[in-house]
């Protein structure tokens, strides 16, 4: 392996740990709204909109593992 090669695969392993991290706060936070332990004042457009990037982050979480795994 060389130097060039393990630089690539640190960037590569701190995005996904970064991902990997606004994902899980992502969850978190779309669970407490869920159970009403917080309410922010969104309008339902705004929650629609929060649903769909929560949605859009999952899935691009999902197929970057899966790109790393072949």
């Amino acid at each position: 392996m060389t130097r060039n090669d393990f630089n690539l695969e640190m960037i590569h392993e701190v995005k996904m740990k970064i991902t990997l991290t606004i994902l899980m706060a992502m969850m978190l936070l779309h669970e407490m709204m869920k159970k009403k332990m917080i309410e922010f004042p969104l309008k339902q457009e705004m929650e629609e909109q929060f649903e769909a990037l929560y949605v859009i982050v999952h899935v691009i979480m999902l197929y970057s593992m899966d790109n790393e795994l072949h």
